[in-house]
């Protein structure tokens, strides 16, 4: 069952809540001007969301107003009093949400018709969504083919209407931006692409890719420098599949947590990029 954790220097956790505070797991944290939010869901039932609030993160209470059911709900995010969501209605088709003042969910227009969005994140002036603009992939399990687009993003003020931002990139069999990370100077975002670059790994159908952005409005490709290939601890598992799950900017460089995924078994992994002097 599900826990809370609070902190006050990174170092030392104390554990919050006891086994019946959560009926589900929780699996993401959201912070609006007002409460913590974490939702979750039990592995019986992955198209239902549950939620819970705290003001101070010791005591949380269920939120049954941002519950959802019939759903699959990929990626949240929270600023001020406005919560947007993003997932797959019951039918398999890309769905946007959003909550005012952690009220009942209502459905806000796609950003596009042909929009595949694969999360959303805060940004300093609103909310940016990720994904590609193209066909969606077919199959499941595994097994399929991942749909031709390229890789888009759209801005949104308010969580409710959409516009495209600028992406470098072209149209590709599973092309489309998929995570984004905070920086020092601005954003970095992966995915996928026609290109591999430095700390990415080859995978099925289509190469990892990244993107760097000073205000989440203009993504500009990083281009392969084909150190990739002088990097031992990468070396080794070029040409398997697998995800970039966080990336670190400490003052030495750039830390990337990861999977790799061969023979069906999926293996922790991490990539160090030392910053250069020059």
């Amino acid at each position: 069952m599900g826990a809370a954790f609070v902190s006050t220097d990174g170092l030392r956790w104390e554990r919050t809540t006891d086994g019946s505070t959560f009926s589900g797991i929780p699996g993401r944290i959201v912070a609006t001007a007002t409460r913590l939010i974490a939702f979750g869901g039990r592995s019986e039932n992955p198209e239902a969301l549950e939620a819970w609030a705290s003001v101070d993160g010791r005591i949380w209470q269920r939120q049954d107003s941002l519950a959802m059911v019939g759903a699959g709900v990929v990626a949240i995010a929270g600023r001020d009093t406005t919560i947007v969501a993003t997932g797959s209605d019951s039918s398999g088709h890309t769905t946007m949400w959003r909550s005012m003042d952690a009220g009942a969910w209502s459905r806000v227009q796609s950003p596009s018709g042909n929009a595949i969005v694969r999360s959303v994140a805060v940004v300093a002036d609103g909310f940016i969504a990720l994904g590609r603009e193209g066909q969606p992939d077919t199959g499941s399990g595994g097994v399929g083919a991942r749909g031709v687009g390229r890789p888009a993003a759209w801005w949104s003020g308010d969580g409710e209407t959409w516009g495209a931002v600028h992406v470098d990139g072209v149209e590709a069999p599973g092309a489309e931006l998929s995570r984004i990370f905070r920086v020092a100077d601005g954003f970095v975002a992966i995915g996928s692409g026609t290109q591999a670059v430095i700390l990415a790994f080859g995978g099925v159908g289509a190469d990892p890719e990244g993107w760097t952005s000073f205000d989440g409005r203009e993504w500009a490709s990083l281009k392969s420098t084909g150190d990739v290939t002088h990097i031992p601890v990468t070396q080794q598992f070029l040409g398997m599949s697998g995800h970039i799950d966080q990336i670190f900017v400490t003052p030495r460089g750039v830390l990337v947590i990861g999977q790799v995924v061969a023979d069906q078994s999926s293996t922790p992994a991490a990539w160090f990029a030392e910053a250069s002097t020059h």
